[in-house]
């Protein structure tokens, strides 16, 4: 990910801890105590209110261990969800490089679904419990500031199951809201509580020297009782009787000893920048609009003004707290108008987009907000951060929410995303209520246009359902975005109804708008249907697609990289180019598996290798790799409709490819258990012909005949994904089967006409081997012209060599009990008979000799680890000679995100559990 798309999740000085200050007083003993939690304990709490100096003691005391103890520090904020801390999680665990297995970014976009937050619990403690070095401990900072539940509950659970190179420290003004007491009896706690962190007279002593001052120490001692802030404020002020022992003392005590006494302006600058969280020389001038921050700040370090200085690029100082506090209450006496403007001006040089809406919402400026959320959410869903930019949506007002345009607009993108249709209708329906009240033209042109565009993508293939009021003219003066989901709808339309031409025309059309808009994710509301594939009158679109998409891509945008990569590799497996298919699959699957196998990913990159793979010879194996994939899209998307029933209708599409009866039934009950009846209206043709499919099975031919015939009549000239040419086929055996061979004949030459004109050969491999087997004899062969001859031999180039073909029969035969060398002697039979006088270039013929090979990729793979491709073996060297991931991503000029799957594919080739492990393999494998 961009630094641009890091930036929207949360501010980089959140994982940035403080710096010590000089002149600090050495509290040896209280360091060595807390210094053996951090080195020892599952957790080191930090237990006071405001003022003690546990953070500051935390600091002292990783600066005091520095040479045996790595640390991560999170600043806790009120507006912290699960998703953002998580997020904080990763970016500060970066230095170490932690060897993830999946994309820790795409595990936290996944939080939000049902398996989410445990799937990001296990890969977040296996990266911990895998990472080389010193024992680490991971610092929360303010945790009395968190106030989300679920947070809150995945805390203690995290705490729970640490790894033992791993530690927590909580830095808080009250306990966690969870017991501790296994924790104590089990002595993993180490607590320090405000008896610990109270100064004794030795540190009033050595404070008021290092100070100049000549107090009575008795007398500080006495009034503050031994409250840090407190001693700090009674050494530096003039008063000698007030009590300065509570935070409501301290801010008083500020008010009316400091601030009141303070330069006005300073003053004023104080409170002005006081609704930033850090104050640097940019952000307050653009607050306050004075040129003199620079001297501001050199005034309130001269004057030890109760901050900390963060570790960052430029100054940035962090007001404690309490002054915070005294400094707000002071802001709040201004007009409210003057408040507000305080915000707005804090937003404007706001890098954080969530700091940026909370700072334009908290000014009122509610149009902003929705314009800067309307900007940001859709760069977080194509960057696969979808959780994040409902988190963020959750930040308005219900009186907003409800009336706005734009934010139902993107609620309902959202509910596209998850491929949830009804929602999307419903949203974007609302979205058009409320630019009518607001008589906003162009964002009901848009709201339509989505509406419109739904209705299509609901209807069946060869049914156009449409509703004219959503409908919208393609007028020269819609915006671009308009226009493009216009043209996509037109296209879909035409596209369902076999209008090929038109349908091509429009994409293009549709594809030209998206360099006119600055919005990614329009690339992913614009892709292809997986029904496009298997069309040759559609691969230029697709092709066009498949290139402008991984121009835009980049690393940035994976979600989008890897259904690029799958569509490019599902073209090369239509045009019979198996080998360089698989490269590109198997690269489109790493991404999807490094992005946590988002649902509309699969389909384009698992669908296509599961059928190369089948194609192969490998239809066990990948069968079983495609259900794991299903039960993950289950578990994460719930269990009915097309999230999961879709890959179990291809599972069953590869049985037949196969001419496996066991692999077969076994989707078909898949597909009884998660179709649901819905969607079973919605995709009626495939629905349809999985009933068919199960009454050929069943040597129902009667019932098997009528529902191969609906399907017929549902698709028309439309061969979506080989369904015409298959169907015809299948039914063309079921006729021969039935005594009919003229009618199986008469189905066989549609076949191979729907093929020659706008097909593919693969087409005819849905129907399986032994329905080709049967077209392809000479009682059907004399009928054929010279054209349906040629068509035939280029199917023939699909079906495996004799000696794969028996040997996969022979495994057939041991599961299902299907019969092997009959079939295999006919296939040849057959095939030498045309093979003698006909030769066709319809599509690259398959090289038998290559069914069943590793992919391109595994071949050229350095032949002492067998499975690691070249580049791996680049990275892997740099990771031996201890490079980090920074370095690696320099030296061969990478993302680091790219170097980051690069060492999760390592690690899972070379079964190490740590990048150490992964250098120690290579090693010895140079001997």
């Amino acid at each position: 990910m961009s630094a641009s798309t890091e930036t929207l999740s949360f501010a980089r000085t959140k994982i940035q801890p403080p710096r010590l200050r000089a002149g600090l007083i050495a509290r040896s003993e209280l360091i060595e105590r807390i210094g053996e939690g951090l080195l020892y304990a599952r957790l080191t709490l930090l237990s006071a209110p405001g003022g003690f100096g546990k953070t500051c003691a935390v600091v002292q005391t990783l600066s005091a261990n520095a040479a045996t103890l790595r640390s991560v520090w999170i600043g806790c904020d009120a507006s912290d969800t699960l998703g953002r801390f998580a997020n904080a999680v990763v970016a500060a665990l970066d230095p170490f490089d932690p060897p993830w297995r999946s994309s820790p970014e795409a595990l936290v976009a996944a939080l939000d679904s049902s398996e989410g937050q445990r799937v990001f619990h296990d890969a977040l403690v296996n990266a911990l419990s895998a990472t080389d070095g010193n024992r680490g401990v991971i610092v929360l900072d303010d945790f009395h500031r968190l106030n989300d539940d679920t947070l809150l509950q995945f805390i203690p659970s995290l705490l729970e199951s640490m790894p033992d190179n791993w530690g927590f420290a909580i830095v808080s003004r009250e306990d966690p809201p969870w017991s501790l007491v296994r924790l104590r009896l089990a002595k993993e706690l180490v607590e320090i509580r405000h008896d610990d962190l109270r100064f004794q007279t030795s540190d009033i002593n050595e404070l008021a020297k290092q100070g100049g001052k000549t107090a009575s120490i008795e007398d500080v001692l006495a009034r503050t009782d031994g409250w840090a802030v407190g001693v700090a404020l009674a050494l530096s002020s003039e008063s000698k009787g007030s009590l300065v022992r509570s935070e409501r003392h301290a801010i008083e005590y500020l008010q009316s000893e400091v601030l009141a006494h303070l330069p006005s302006d300073l003053q004023s600058f104080l409170i002005q920048s006081s609704v930033l969280p850090e104050l640097t020389a940019p952000r307050t001038a653009a607050v306050t609009g004075r040129n003199d921050s620079d001297a501001c700040l050199d005034e309130i370090e001269r004057r030890g003004l109760f901050f900390q200085q963060v570790e960052s690029q430029e100054r940035a100082l962090r007001l404690h707290d309490i002054f915070r506090e005294a400094l707000a209450q002071s802001r709040e006496k201004l007009p409210p108008e003057a408040q507000r403007a305080l915000w707005k001006r804090a937003a404007e040089s706001e890098p954080d987009a969530t700091r940026r809406i909370e700072y334009l919402i908290a000014s009122e400026d509610y149009e902003s907000a929705v314009a800067e959320y309307a900007h940001s959410a859709p760069r977080l869903m194509a960057a696969g951060q979808s959780s994040l930019a409902r988190a963020m949506l959750k930040r308005f007002p219900k009186s907003i929410s409800e009336t706005s345009t734009d934010l139902a607009i993107l609620r309902g993108l959202m509910a596209w995303e998850s491929m949830n249709i009804r929602l999307m209708i419903e949203e974007m329906k609302t979205a058009l209520i409320n630019s009518e009240k607001s008589g906003d033209a162009a964002r009901q042109q848009l709201a339509k246009s989505y509406v419109s565009l739904a209705l299509a993508n609901y209807a069946p293939i060869g049914e156009i359902r449409f509703d004219e009021r959503y409908d919208v003219a393609l007028e020269d003066t819609i915006d671009p975005r308009t226009r493009a989901i216009v043209l996509l709808k037109h296209a879909t339309r035409a596209f369902d109804t076999a209008n090929f031409r038109e349908a091509n025309a429009r994409y293009n059309e549709a594809l030209a708008q998206v360099p006119k808009v600055d919005d990614p994710s329009l690339w992913l509301q614009l892709l292809p249907a997986a029904g496009y594939l298997g069309l040759r009158e559609l691969e230029p679109l697709i092709s066009r697609y498949s290139s402008g998409a991984l121009g835009i891509a980049g690393e940035d945008y994976p979600t989008l990289r890897a259904v690029a990569m799958g569509l490019r590799g599902a073209m090369g497996l239509w045009r019979g180019e198996l080998d360089h298919a698989r490269a590109m699959l198997e690269e489109a699957v790493s991404i999807a598996a490094w992005i946590n196998h988002p649902m509309n990913v699969c389909f384009y990159t698992h669908v296509p290798y599961l059928l190369c793979r089948t194609l192969q010879g490998e239809i066990d194996v990948a069968s079983e790799e495609m259900r794991r994939i299903a039960e993950h899209v289950i578990r994460t998307y719930g269990s009915k409709g097309m999230a999961s029933w879709y890959f179990y209708w291809i599972e069953l599409r590869a049985a037949l490819i196969a001419d496996r009866e066991d692999i077969a039934r076994r989707a078909i009950e898949s597909i009884r258990a998660t179709l649901t009846a819905d969607e079973a209206e919605r995709l009626k043709g495939p629905a349809t012909a999985i009933i068919g499919i199960e009454a050929m099975l069943d040597q129902r031919y009667g019932d098997a005949r009528g529902c191969f015939a609906r399907v017929l009549a549902q698709y028309g000239r439309n061969d979506a994904h080989g369904m015409t040419t298959a169907t015809r086929l299948l039914l063309a055996k079921i006729e021969l089967a039935s005594g009919a061979s003229q009618q199986a004949i008469s189905l066989a030459k549609e076949a191979l006409a729907t093929i020659r004109a706008r097909g593919y050969p693969l087409s005819a491999r849905f129907a399986g081997a032994s329905a080709i087997i049967a077209i392809s004899q000479p009682e059907f062969t004399r009928h054929y012209s010279e054209d349906e001859r040629e068509t035939l031999l280029a199917v023939q180039r699909w079906l495996p060599s004799t000696q794969s073909s028996a040997k996969h029969d022979h495994q057939a035969t041991a599961q299902a009990g299907n019969r092997a060398s009959p079939r295999a002697a006919r296939l040849d039979d057959a095939r030498s008979d045309l093979a003698e006088t006909h030769s066709l270039d319809l599509a690259k013929p398959v090289d038998a000799t290559k069914v069943g090979h590793q992919s391109y990729a595994s071949e050229i793979a350095h032949e002492a680890t067998g499975l690691i491709s070249p580049r791996e073996m680049e990275v892997l060297s740099l990771i031996a000679a201890g490079e980090s991931n920074k370095i690696i991503a320099r030296r061969l000029d990478l993302s680091p995100h790219t170097v980051k799957r690069h060492v999760a594919n390592i690690l899972g080739k070379l079964n190490a559990d740590s990048r150490g492990q992964a250098a120690a393999k290579f090693r010895e494998l140079l001997g």
